[in-house]
Order: structure tokens, then C-alpha cells, then sequence
């Protein structure tokens, strides 16, 4: 299995932090987002591990470079963010139509993924990937899905005044052969930006979805950054 780290936004919501960082290597607790991601990834059993780069860059590929599984590690540099649905368009021969790890690398996650893996590993037949979602105490702020009696996503709602429930998306998944094939055949698949909002709403009705009982925290505001590194602090 391969995977993916998006990890290349600017991370505005976490100014002045990133005003000198890159969002993905500030540090939870005392270590950065994107080595604890590592890590993780490489517990899993991860093969190889695609990390896309943009804002600051040159201290991403020194944090790679320094990293003991930088020989796992490739990196692909976008001169003008594409957004991440482009971003995994571009990159699909990298994951050599293999079940592969989507991860938006700025959520921090006590979940080490392996029953995500697990279950996936187990999905009903007609799905083509597994979401991993948790219960957030702010629908408003998150992707909401909505989920029928076997666990698989009937609808989604972006960050909805009106959420039918707080059952949240992460924006972790885990994909399979089929959904490479799948893929391709989306009509503008060029065109499209975010892959959240973009790509899954083409998948509904065959994702299945695991929901972790690990805290999770959206690192992208300061108010979850400052809870995450709290709650590492106990």
C-alpha cells in the first residue's frame, strides 16, 4: 500500500504560526505534524509515501531529507497549488492502481489507522473506498455525512447551516484498484479542484466508513491546534 500526504497549503487559518512554517511542520506537542504522519504511515506498513509541496518548500524537503525514511519518501512540487484534487489526478500512476491512503496532512489523529485498513478490507462489494469519520462537536464548521444502515455515505454536506447530524468526515481515506478506473472517467476530472468536495459527491453510494474513537482535530485553526497540543501536554 501507498500513500499520499497532502501537505501543501499555506495554512492561513494558523497565522502568524505560519507566517515562517509550513502548516504541515508545526509541531504537535514536540513533534512536527508531517514527521508524526511519517511515522504513522510507516507503522501501517506503507510502502512508499507521496508528499505534495507548494508554500515554503525548501524546509518541507530539508524535513524529508533529514527524515530516517526519507528512501520511502517522494515529493512532488506544485509551482501553483493545484488543489488536492489535481493534486491526486496528477499523481495516480504513483500509487500503481494499488488500494492506496488519501490524507490530508493537516489533521492530527491519536488513530493509528490500522482498523480503517482493516475495515476497509472488509467494505461491502459495491463500495470503492473507505472514509474514516468522527463525531465533532461543531457540524457547522465540518463536512457532514450522511450514512445508511450497512455504514455507507448517502450524501454529504459542506460545512451546512443546517448538518442532519455530527457525523464528520476527517478527509482520510483509503481507496481501491477500482477507484483508480473510476477516476478517469469522471467527466472535466481536469477541470475539478478539491477533492472533498469535488471528487467524493461522484463516489456516493459507494463509500463505506469507519469511524474512529480517537480524538481527532482539525489542525488547520488555532483553536484545534491549541487543543491538539493540550491534549498531548496531559
Amino acid at each position: 500500500m501507498n500513500a499520499i500526504l497532502l501537505a501543501a497549503g499555506y495554512g492561513k487559518r494558523l497565522s502568524p504560526i505560519t507566517k515562517k512554517t509550513p502548516k504541515c511542520l508545526v509541531k504537535i506537542g514536540q513533534k512536527k505534524l508531517l514527521g508524526i504522519w511519517i511515522n504513522k504511515l510507516i507503522s501501517l506498513g506503507v510502502k512508499k509515501i507521496l508528499i505534495n509541496t507548494h508554500y515554503l518548500s525548501e524546509q518541507v524537503i530539508d524535513f524529508i531529507n533529514k527524515s530516517k525514511h526519507k528512501n520511502k519518501i517522494k515529493t512532488f512540487h506544485e509551482k501553483k497549488l493545484l488543489g488536492t484534487a489535481q493534486t491526486v489526478f496528477r499523481n495516480r500512476k504513483f500509487f500503481d492502481k494499488k488500494d492506496s491512503l488519501i490524507i490530508h496532512a493537516d489533521n492530527f489523529c491519536l488513530d493509528n489507522l490500522k482498523k480503517l485498513v482493516f475495515v476497509h478490507n472488509k467494505r461491502p462489494k459495491n463500495c470503492c473506498m473507505t472514509m474514516m469519520t468522527f463525531l465533532c462537536s461543531e457540524p457547522k464548521l465540518y463536512g457532514i455525512v450522511d450514512i445508511d444502515e450497512n455504514g455507507i455515505v448517502k450524501k454529504m454536506y459542506e460545512k451546512s447551516k443546517n448538518p442532519p447530524n455530527n457525523i464528520a468526515n476527517t478527509a482520510i481515506y483509503v481507496v481501491s484498484k477500482q477507484f483508480w478506473k473510476d477516476l478517469k472517467k469522471i467527466e472535466k476530472i481536469k477541470t475539478l479542484k478539491n477533492f472533498s468536495t469535488d471528487i467524493i459527491p461522484f463516489f456516493l453510494g459507494s463509500i463505506f466508513t469507519y469511524q474512529t474513537k480517537k480524538p481527532f482535530f482539525d489542525i488547520g485553526s488555532l483553536k484545534y491546534f491549541k487543543k491538539a497540543n493540550k491534549l498531548l501536554k496531559k
